[in-house]
C-alpha cells in the first residue's frame, strides 16, 4: 500500500509534463503560427481530449509536414472513421486549423472462444467500448461458461491529470473453476487498481493493488513441499493482496508478432494475506526481437526469472511443463514459488499482413524453438532444469497465434503441443 500512496503523491507533486508534441519548438517564420483551432463535423469525443492527442496549441508553430503527423494520428487511434483538415495561412495575424471529424463505430462484441491449457477452453462473450463517454476510455466486459465460469470487467482512463501516457486502470473478477493443481472446486474474485505512465524514450512506470479472497470448496490430503509425508490442507477462505511496483522499457515495433525491439520489466510485489506469512516477490524479464539480414525472419529471446522472500501461497506458485512455458514436458510437471524460463525462437513469416495501425495481423509461418526452464520451492534447492526443443507452424489471426508444434524433451519423447498465442 506505500507503494502505491507514494507514487500518487509523485504524480500530483510533479509539475504538468508534455513528452511529446506534433510540430517543431524552434519558430521558423516561414512557419504559421496557429491563431484558432476549430473542430467540426459529427464528432461526440470530448473536444479537450482531441486537442490533446493532436498536441497543437494555440501560438504554435505549425507547419504541413507536422499537420499531417497530427492527420495520420487522429486516423489511426481508432476512434474516427473520416479525418480531414485544412490549414488557412493566408491572413498576416495567424493560422486558422479546421479540423473535420467523423466519429467511427468504437463498440465491438463477439464470441468468446480460448483455448486454455488448464481448463481446457473458455467459452462465452464479450463487449468492449473503445471511446467510452467519448473520454477515449475502454471499458470491457466478458463472461465465460466453460469450463471456467467467470466474469470480468476492465475500464481503462487515459489522461490522467491531465498527463500524457498517464493511465488509470481498474478491473473486477470473479471466477469459479476447478483448481486443477489440487483435487479441490475454486472460487475467487479479486478487484485491482492500477496506473500505468508511458515515460519518454518507451520507459514506463507500473504500480498497482489487489485484493481479493479466494474459497477452496474442498479439503484434502496431499504430500507437502518438503517431502514429508501427505497433510490437510483444510477447506475455506483466504484473502489475499497484492501491492506491485514495476519500471520497463518497451521498443517493440508489434506487441502481436515483434519484428525488432525490446521489452524488459523488472517488478517488486508485496503479497500478504490468510494462511501464509507476508513475503516479498521479485521477477525480471527480457524480451528481444532481432531481424534477420535473410528477409523477414526474426530471431526471438527470452529470459525471465522469479525470487521471493518467504512461501508463496499455492494459488500464486509456478507450475511448469507444458505449451506456454517449457514445450515437451508435462504441463505443470514441476512445481515451486521460484524459478526461472529461457527460449529461443527463429520466426520465418511467410506472409503476414496488418489488419490494424496497433499491430493486429493475418498471416502464416514457421519457427524452431529451445526451451528451459525450472521452478523450485523458496526452502529448497534448485533441480536439474528442464530443456526441450522443436519446431512448428504458427497461424495469425488478429489477436491470436494459434501454434502447431513438435516438442522433444532432453529425456523424452516427441510430443505435439497447441496454443493460442506466442509464449512471448
Amino acid at each position: 500500500m506505500r507503494i502505491l500512496t507514494t507514487c500518487l503523491l509523485l504524480l500530483i507533486l510533479l509539475p504538468t509534463t508534455t513528452f511529446a508534441v506534433f510540430g517543431d519548438e524552434n519558430h521558423d517564420t516561414s512557419v504559421p503560427l496557429v491563431r484558432e483551432i476549430i473542430l467540426e463535423g459529427n464528432h461526440r469525443t470530448d473536444s479537450r481530449l482531441i486537442l490533446r492527442e493532436m498536441g497543437v496549441e494555440i501560438g504554435q508553430p505549425l507547419s504541413r509536414e507536422a499537420m499531417n503527423d497530427v492527420w495520420i494520428h487522429l486516423e489511426d487511434i481508432g476512434w474516427f472513421a473520416f479525418v480531414d483538415m485544412e490549414l488557412d495561412d493566408s491572413a498576416d495575424e495567424g493560422a486558422i486549423l479546421r479540423v473535420y471529424l467523423e466519429e467511427d463505430m468504437t463498440l465491438a462484441y463477439g464470441p468468446l472462444a480460448r483455448f486454455d491449457r488448464r481448463h481446457k477452453y473458455q467459452l462465452g462473450g464479450w463487449l468492449e467500448e473503445t471511446n467510452f463517454r467519448g473520454h477515449g476510455e475502454t471499458l470491457r466486459l466478458e463472461v465465460g461458461a466453460l469450463h471456467a465460469r467467470h466474469a470480468t470487467a476492465r475500464w481503462s482512463h487515459p489522461w490522467l491529470l491531465g498527463r500524457q501516457g498517464l493511465r488509470l486502470n481498474l478491473e473486477l473478477h470473479g471466477e469459479s473453476s476447478g483448481f486443477v493443481y489440487r483435487p479441490t472446486h475454486q472460487k475467487l474474485y479479486r478487484g485491482t487498481v492500477g496506473l500505468r505512465w508511458d515515460l519518454p524514450r518507451d520507459f514506463f512506470l507500473e504500480t498497482s493493488l489487489t485484493a481479493g479472497n479466494t474459497h477452496f470448496d474442498d479439503s484434502y490430503w496431499w504430500s507437502n513441499r518438503n517431502a514429508g509425508g501427505a497433510v490437510l490442507h483444510e477447506a475455506g477462505d483466504f484473502g489475499r493482496m497484492a501491492t506491485a511496483l514495476a519500471v520497463g522499457l518497451d521498443t517493440r515495433d508489434n506487441p502481436w508478432y515483434p519484428a525488432h525491439g525490446v521489452l524488459a520489466r523488472v517488478g517488486i510485489t508485496r503479497w500478504s494475506g490468510d494462511g501464509f506469512s507476508t513475503y516479498r516477490q521479485g521477477d525480471a524479464e527480457v524480451r528481444a526481437f532481432v531481424p534477420l539480414p535473410k528477409g523477414p525472419h526474426v530471431l526471438a529471446l527470452r529470459a525471465w526469472g522469479r525470487r521471493v522472500s518467504g512461501p508463496a501461497p499455492l494459488d500464486n506458485g509456478l507450475f511448469l511443463g507444458g505449451a506456454e512455458t517449457v514445450r515437451g514436458h508435462p504441463y505443470a510437471g514441476r512445481e515451486g514459488d521460484e524459478g526461472y524460463l529461457l527460449s529461443a525462437e527463429y520466426r520465418i513469416p511467410l506472409f503476414l499482413m496488418p489488419i490494424s495501425p496497433r499491430g493486429e495481423s493475418v498471416g502464416l509461418g514457421l519457427h524452431a524453438f529451445a526451451d528451459a526452464g525450472d521452478t523450485w520451492f523458496q526452502e529448497n534447492a534448485a533441480q536439474r532444469g528442464l530443456q526441450s526443443w522443436g519446431a512448428g507452424a504458427h497461424l495469425n489471426l488478429d489477436t491470436m497465434q494459434l501454434r502447431f508444434e513438435a516438442a522433444k524433451a532432453r529425456d523424452g519423447d516427441w510430443s505435439f503441443q497447441f496454443m493460442d498465442h506466442f509464449n512471448f
